[in-house]
């Protein structure tokens, strides 16, 4: 449906407390009835008929829009990636893989997409430069029944006549939008979600580093639009961290596992071992991987094959194995999420049993496994680690600690994390408000001003541990797709900037802040590493094998 707005730009007023906004839906004579407005003010239990959400200024009576709005009418049951673009069907996919196996079989409980195009583009006079506290910003509200959950986002598409097919549908980019809290976190009683919607001058933006600190400058010729998008859909009614439990079971992504490489030639691969399967008298190596990931989802560019690289050597995990630097090498898979670091520890100890290590262990921790590492170092319970490395450690990520920026934080992820389980997880904590960042153990642990961080790298007494940090940095060298994704990379990249306060970062932490060596000991021979590389791009892609050769064994 299309709706123009007013020759002032303003809303149109839809209730009689003068608060002004747009209905959207399909309704009989385009008016809505006295009973309906009691059920949009939240007078009356349940959902307006026909109007499936409202658009409005977020504490403001008269949002800065001008021109004409396309919406849904009651919205899409059967999207197409030609019209709506793949990333938005893989969005819906992900959606389908996060929630109870019945409702996917369920015709009944389809996943309804809606959205809301904007034309022209708005407030063009802040294309010469902005920070994100100059952006106004609009409100929406999605309707929706207990048993309904919603996933709110930004599409970066080309310019153009709305709903138009695709040249190519792979070169759509996808920024979510975070819905504000619920009380106590309720999806059993709520029959709206309402998300704050900054309103960018342009699809089109990236980071510049100015005498005023960093802000963001529009192209002013960019032929990109942004629509907001919305998939509506059945799941079970609880809870957000009931919700978000429910989905990590069912990705497997709750486990807690001990793991042995496979030093046979040729298999390349590491099993599922119990204490009794493991020699504690072996010179050992040990993986710890990162938040919403795994051995594997961290660790495989270093002992996975593509099948046309037309190597037949051994991989660089056996290389270690070969040449003698260790005997044996050990991985932890464990929870990121729900589980502090210090819960983690607790969970592998008790795995290991009564038994103790007899020699050093060197050990290798990626993003939040660095602070898994440093708490294992400090308890020094099963085994004293003499030698660390860092790889992007998570000592502090500036998202956790405002819950505001978990939006920021899950599109970074989304951008970095490749199809998985755990970017499944992503799209599902995105349909929750950054609120649960204070009920999340394993995403605390990364704020410097939590007391689970402080008690990690301020122990009673400081380890005796050597560290040596790996860190990385962004650059446009690291971007790839075709042209839409390419900007949705660059104008990420300066969202995060601007959050960071730092153009030097990997798109999670900053490079000050992965070179952090405390409480641990820094090398007297070895500095800090740096190299060009997005958060998980280490392994197998920007990060050269000697170099982290050098880092675990202080060999060239």
């Amino acid at each position: 449906m299309k709706i123009k707005l007013n020759a002032g730009g303003a809303m149109l007023s839809s209730s009689r407390d003068e608060q002004r906004y747009i209905p959207l839906g399909v309704r009989r004579n385009d008016r809505v009835s006295r009973r309906d407005r009691r059920r949009l003010r939240g007078e009356e239990e349940g959902i307006p008929d026909g109007i499936w959400g409202t658009l409005g200024g977020w504490e403001t009576r008269s949002p800065p829009l001008r021109g004409t709005i396309m919406c849904s009418d009651r919205g899409s049951y059967q999207s197409t990636a030609e019209c709506s673009g793949e990333a938005t069907m893989e969005e819906i996919r992900m959606v389908r893989m996060g929630r109870a196996e019945h409702l996917n079989q369920d015709p009944e409980a389809a996943v309804i997409e809606r959205y809301i195009s904007f034309t022209p583009k708005p407030m063009p006079e802040l294309r010469d430069g902005f920070t994100l506290d100059d952006l106004p910003q609009l409100r929406l509200t999605l309707f929706l029944r207990p048993d309904e959950g919603a996933l709110v986002f930004y599409q970066r598409m080309p310019g153009g006549t709305w709903k138009s097919k695709l040249d190519d549908p792979f070169d759509t980019e996808i920024e979510y939008l975070l819905p504000e809290p619920t009380e106590n976190h309720d999806c059993e009683r709520r029959d709206r979600l309402n998300y704050r919607i900054p309103l960018y001058p342009s699809a089109d933006f990236e980071a510049v580093e100015t005498d005023q600190g960093i802000v963001l400058k529009c192209n002013d010729r960019s032929a990109s639009k942004l629509v907001i998008k919305a998939l509506i859909f059945k799941r079970q009614n609880s809870r957000s961290l009931d919700v978000l439990q429910r989905v990590a079971e069912r990705l497997a992504l709750n486990r807690h596992n001990l793991q042995i490489w496979n030093t046979e030639p040729g298999t390349y691969y590491f099993t599922d071992v119990t204490a009794q399967d493991i020699d504690f008298n072996k010179r050992t190596l040990l993986l710890l991987h990162g938040t919403f990931s795994s051995t594997r989802g961290t660790y495989g560019g270093l002992f996975e094959r593509d099948d046309g690289d037309g190597c037949s050597g051994p991989v660089f995990l056996q290389q270690l194995i070969d040449h003698g630097h260790f005997e044996q090498i050990l991985a932890f898979d464990h929870d990121t999420v729900f589980l502090s670091p210090e819960k983690n520890a607790e969970r592998l100890e008790t795995m290991l049993g009564l038994n103790e290590f007899a020699q050093p262990v060197t050990a290798i921790g990626f993003s939040r496994g660095a602070l898994l590492l440093k708490c294992l170092a400090c308890r020094g319970n099963k085994f004293q680690i003499d030698r660390a490395v860092t790889v992007a450690g998570a000592n502090h990520v500036e998202y956790t600690r405002l819950p505001k920026h978990l939006t920021v934080l899950c599109n970074a992820l989304k951008r970095i994390t490749p199809p998985s389980a755990m970017l499944t997880f992503v799209n599902a904590l995105a349909q929750h408000s950054g609120q649960l960042l204070s009920v999340l153990d394993g995403l605390r642990s990364m704020n410097k001003d939590d007391p689970l961080n402080q008690a990690i790298l301020n122990p009673a007494s400081a380890p005796t541990t050597v560290l040596i940090p790996i860190a990385g940095r962004f650059t446009r060298a690291t971007v790839q797709g075709g042209r839409i994704r390419k900007i949705g990379a660059l104008a990420l990249h300066g969202l995060i900037s601007v959050i960071l306060q730092s153009l030097r970062h990997d798109w999670v932490v900053t490079e000050e802040r992965q070179s952090a060596v405390e409480p641990c000991q820094p090398s007297p021979t070895l500095p800090v590493i740096q190299v060009e590389s997005r958060h998980t791009s280490f392994f197998g892609n920007n990060l050269k094998n000697e170099l982290l050769l050098q880092a675990l064994t202080g060999e060239h």
